[in-house]
């Protein structure tokens, strides 16, 4: 008996979280020992959520609360916290193809520009794997791919996963793996993902190879699988039209309409007018 409580000690002395709380209300030995139980539990609470941080099914009891010890006049409590990392997204989820970081994942202001927006993200979140992605068009600086990330993280929490690819760099990375060979298992990635989200798309040099051979083939088998895809661009269709049917040699109008097609078939088509937030 006295070697279990000694074990038990030791385990919550040298839990770094009792240290700290100890030293900050400053707890003497008897009260230490008084609330030995309590401490213990607290870390074995504690050990299974360091583990988890939000990133699979909660194994605590309450579900998705967290354990937290509160000190008031001498007496020390132990009461639950709604879990803080359920409001984090799972970062393993989400792939960013060409982007320097994940920004802050600050949450969604309302605006009466963005309402249709809101609306169309709370019907997709209904059912995400099988509802219709979004095309976001718009001005530039109007928040359009810091929308469309707020919807991956807000899918990375369900776990799914989620490509998200600054299309003109993309653009550019794939013409330079044409002669090496490397584009192939790229685009089957873009194909099979999840959901798909490409940014910016019109900001990148329009060729036929990649409109007929990489961008087509890959919103032709999303949309025969019923795989989500979002776009934003600062063209609306019309202009989007008019950028894919242009090449550095030829005019395309039908291939342009095929691509033009896919979108309204497979996105619900949404205009953002809203200020330039990156007007400095």
């Amino acid at each position: 008996m006295n070697d279990s409580v000694e074990k038990i000690r030791k385990i919550v002395k040298s839990d770094v979280d009792i240290h700290a709380f100890c030293m900050e209300h400053q707890i003497d030995d008897a009260l230490f020992e008084r609330n030995l139980s309590l401490f213990f539990q607290h870390t074995q609470d504690m050990q299974v959520c360091r583990k988890c941080m939000g990133k699979k099914s909660c194994g605590l009891d309450p579900i998705e609360y967290q354990s937290q010890l509160t000190y008031k006049e001498g007496n020390i409590e132990r009461k639950y916290i709604k879990c803080p990392y359920l409001n984090r997204f799972n970062e393993e989820c989400l792939e960013m193809m060409f982007f320097p970081e994940v920004p802050d994942n600050d949450e969604l202001f309302v605006s009466e520009a963005r309402t249709d927006i809101y609306k169309a993200i709370k019907a997709f979140n209904k059912n995400p794997l099988k509802g219709k992605g979004m095309f976001i068009h718009g001005p530039f600086g109007t928040g359009k791919t810091f929308i469309l990330l707020k919807i991956a993280q807000e899918m990375t929490k369900k776990g799914i996963h989620v490509l998200f690819a600054y299309y003109p760099d993309l653009v550019r990375h794939m013409k330079s793996q044409i002669t090496l060979g490397g584009i192939e298992s790229l685009i089957k990635k873009m194909k099979d993902v999840p959901i798909l989200m490409l940014d910016d798309v019109g900001g990148e040099t329009n060729t036929a190879y990649i409109r007929d051979e990489v961008l087509g083939p890959i919103l032709q088998y999303r949309m025969f699988a019923m795989k989500p895809t979002f776009m934003s661009s600062n063209y609306e269709l019309s202009q989007l039209h008019d950028h894919f049917k242009e090449t550095k040699d030829t005019t395309d109008e039908l291939k342009s309409s095929r691509i033009i097609e896919r979108i309204n078939f497979m996105m619900t088509s949404l205009e953002l007018k809203d200020q330039n937030y990156r007007r400095g």
